[in-house]
């Protein structure tokens, strides 16, 4: 497999690289992606000088995102499941606790998620059991959520999502499908209340408007008006992802 080809435009003494991906579209989008590095989709037929155009006029935008991107915690490290881990549900802290127990159970006593099992020695064991609670709680906060805002996306006369689907991914919060499908990473579940809402809401507008257009922002102010101020708690609450 061979890599995108990367372009280049020159912004004062900052060279800013980017990779193209074509598109059938009428513009061309920028996206800044957590990592720092820049794609563009473009319209088949746009030009490359067109293209360094565009990029070129939204440079400092697409600086300012690269450092607000760069101010954000590091990803932590790969759990390990073990008793002493950090862990963040609704938005609080948690010790990962791993005790001796009759039946695999899990609880939340005073700030600890504690893991009980009588094969408690077993990280591969615990790891099965935090994922499994994990997905159940997931599906349950995340259908709370698309129940809560209902009303008011039927108000706005957004589609309702034909179904919800849990998968974990590295990059992204969330996601729809043009068949109306909703998926949301059980990851999430890390994130406070209103942000998990927040995330929700996004991707229910773009059941709406698929890409990033004025269309969509227009319908998300109208549905969540602090939207970037719930975007900014949640990646600074947990590890960054994108929606």
């Amino acid at each position: 497999m061979t890599s995108k080809k990367v372009h280049r435009v020159k912004y004062g003494t900052t060279v800013i690289k980017y990779q193209i991906n074509r598109r059938d579209r009428k513009t061309l989008a920028i996206h800044v992606h957590p990592d720092g590095s820049v794609e563009t989709d473009a319209p088949k037929k746009a030009s490359l000088k067109a293209i360094a155009a565009k990029v070129s006029n939204r440079a400092a935008w697409i600086q300012k995102q690269q450092r607000q991107f760069a101010s954000y915690p590091s990803p932590l490290p790969e759990r390990q499941y073990i008793s002493g881990e950090g862990y963040r549900y609704l938005g609080r802290q948690y010790r990962l606790k791993v005790v001796k127990g009759k039946t695999d159970t899990v609880k939340l006593p005073r700030g600890f998620l504690q893991v009980e099992s009588k094969n408690c020695k077993s990280s591969a064991h615990i790891c099965r059991i935090v994922e499994k609670w994990q997905l159940s709680r997931s599906r349950k906060i995340f259908n709370e959520a698309i129940l809560k805002l209902r009303p008011k996306a039927k108000s706005l006369k957004l589609p309702e999502p034909k179904q919800l689907i849990l998968r974990t991914m590295k990059t992204r919060w969330g996601s729809c499908s043009k068949s109306g499908n909703l998926t949301l990473n059980p990851e999430l579940l890390a994130a406070p209340r209103e942000c998990i809402e927040y995330v929700v809401a996004h991707e229910l507008c773009h059941l709406m408007a698929p890409n990033h257009t004025r269309k969509f922002y227009n319908k998300l102010d109208e549905f969540v008006p602090n939207w970037k101020k719930l975007r900014e708690r949640l990646n600074r609450t947990v590890e960054l992802k994108t929606i």
